[in-house]
């Protein structure tokens, strides 16, 4: 590695995506220090769950370069996956810079500027497959790979400096359902030239059977639905273009009909119409007309593959899909992977179609799903072609790029740094040099609001999911005598007598009473001061008893001697 710096370098800055499983977002500078010229590469989200009650989707904090917005040249999109394409319509309004795409991910893209009511005429680029487009100081080479969506590209990045080449996602395959096999001969016409630094795809490092081919999976699903009764659903990810391709011409090849069902299926069926994906396949059967068909004759194809209670396949399982319901004896079909940190939402849809008495089928059954990233010998061998200087593993979790590193380190390449969210890395002929970090944070979509993870309501939301709220009124008159013992109202928390046991709510009045007569009498007449005290002696008194400390607001309201006298007339 070297630790001279040059004047001119290339510069890799990930803002997401490093240590973590989706939200994708790469950034490519070159130029002296503080006057770099900078591109981005995709733009993706990752998407709430029980630790972000009410969030939507994540992505990325890009501070960095809204700050740097005249130094942005243009936005590379590598595909059309949510995790590289999902925030598009968040961040660029904010960016306004040219987008470069193949024409299947700006079919994708437009569609989420067109939900927003973001106007991008003159900016959005559609890009040849296997283009080069220049860019400053930055000549840009769109390389095709095969992943599980169609027009998947890898980048080969140029500058003055350094060779740079970013896989995106990818695997190898000889024998996609769409588009064409991994480019292996441009790779290999890449390497010659010498590659500085690969980085590249580590969800699946730590798996050492062979990554599989999509036109594998036909037969086996064949199989599974001539095995199947009843109504089928098979469900998988939407943007699998490929898959549904495969799942259309199973059931075709079964004797069944084909349905759709779910936004994003339908969505993307459309846009690979279209493209002539499909046409060799006949048309799905309408939802609508589901009705008039005999149940065994049908098979569904439908999101919810995660889990996700209002997707298509929840809507199913739970008897309220207004077209395609399932009963004892029909089948589901998981065409899917699980994601880390979905099992529990699958494991409830498997538990609830169990109940309904149907039957739940999966890749434990039958070999009907197949990953579109590379396993360890897909790394191995495009590591013994590519031969880099530097291996950057990206796009995992730490536990993968680790063991990516070590792969290319075995395979070809001569040194390799595993990189973290806002490590800025340079890129020389020699080596890297990583000595610096920029704040490299989270975004949350809360409804329609975007926030910064650590502030705002989405972030008070996890604490009160943990420990309760609190309100707690105190009545006081101009001089600052309690009038009555103080009012709580607490929400997730147990009450008193659970906490402290029978006269348990008088014991908590006590605390908070004595809390208050504690205080000087100057402080008497500053609302601040006693909301503290009351405060801190709630919190206090609770934890105590329960280890929790709950969210705790004071409001103290002070009563002129007129409505004292009335309120005590009254009573």
């Amino acid at each position: 590695m070297t630790k001279k710096k040059s004047k001119e370098r290339a510069v890799f800055l990930p803002l997401g995506g490093s240590g973590e499983i989706g939200m994708n977002m790469n950034l490519f500078g070159y130029g002296r220090d503080n006057h770099e010229k900078w591109i981005m590469v995709d733009c993706g989200v990752t998407f709430g769950g029980p630790d972000t009650p009410g969030v939507d989707i994540i992505f990325p904090d890009f501070e960095f370069i809204k700050e740097r917005r005249e130094d942005l040249k243009a936005i590379i999109l590598t595909h059309a996956h949510e995790d590289h394409i999902g925030a598009i319509a968040y961040v660029w309004p904010e960016l306004r810079v040219p987008l470069y795409a193949t024409a299947f991910t700006a079919r994708m893209i437009q569609d989420k500027f067109n939900d927003r009511g973001v106007d991008v005429k003159g900016f959005l680029n559609i890009v040849p497959l296997k283009s080069s487009i220049v860019i400053g100081d930055f000549r840009i080479e769109f390389v095709s790979m095969t992943h599980s969506i169609p027009e998947p590209n890898g980048i080969y990045i140029k500058t003055p400096a350094a060779n740079i080449y970013h896989t995106g996602d990818w695997k190898f395959d000889p024998d996609p359902v769409l588009g064409e096999p991994t480019d292996h001969k441009r790779i290999a016409e890449i390497a010659a030239e010498g590659i500085d630094a690969c980085i590249c795809d580590s969800t699946n490092a730590l798996d050492n059977t062979p990554s599989g081919s999509e036109a594998a999976i036909l037969s086996p699903m064949v199989k599974a639905l001539r095995k199947s009764t009843g109504r089928v659903a098979i469900t998988t990810f939407a943007s699998n273009v490929a898959r549904m391709k495969t799942l259309m011409r199973a059931i075709k090849d079964s004797g069944r009909k084909c349905v759709l069902a779910g936004r994003s299926v339908e969505r993307i069926f459309n846009h690979g119409r279209a493209m002539n994906y499909f046409e060799d396949l006949p048309e799905p059967v309408a939802l609508e007309e589901v009705k008039d068909h005999t149940p065994g004759t049908l098979a569904c194809i439908c999101t919810g593959s995660q889990g996700e209670q209002r997707a298509a396949l929840g809507k199913m399982a739970r008897g309220i899909h207004p077209f395609f319901n399932l009963s004892e004896g029909d089948t589901v079909i998981f065409s899917s992977k699980t994601i880390p940190g979905n099992e529990k939402s699958v494991f409830t849809i498997y538990n609830m179609l169990a109940e309904n008495g149907v039957t739940v089928l999966t890749s434990k059954d039958f070999d009907i799903h197949v990953s579109g990233h590379p396993t360890a010998p897909d790394l191995e061998k495009l590591y013994k072609i590519l031969k880099p200087n530097v291996a950057i593993p990206v796009h995992g979790e730490i536990r993968h790029m680790n063991r990516h590193a070590e792969i290319a380190l075995a395979h070809g390449a001569n040194h390799a740094i595993v990189p973290q969210n806002g490590d800025f890395i340079e890129i020389t002929r020699e080596g890297v040099i990583c000595d610096k970090e920029v704040e490299a944070g989270r975004l949350y979509l809360d409804g329609r609001i975007v926030e910064e993870s650590a502030f705002g309501s989405a972030s008070e939301r996890k604490r009160l999911t943990y420990a309760g709220y609190a309100a707690i009124f105190v009545i006081v008159d101009k001089s600052g005598n309690l009038l009555s013992p103080p009012d709580i109202q607490s929400f997730g928390v147990p009450d008193g007598d659970k906490l402290f046991g029978r006269a348990g709510m008088e014991y908590l009045y006590h605390q908070l009473v004595e809390a208050y007569e504690g205080l000087d009498a100057k402080d008497y007449d500053d609302d601040q001061k006693i909301s503290e005290a009351i405060r801190l002696s709630y919190r206090r008194t609770v934890n105590q008893a329960w280890g929790k400390k709950p969210i705790t607001e004071v409001k103290v309201i002070r009563l002129g001697s007129a409505l004292i006298k009335f309120m005590n007339s009254a009573s």
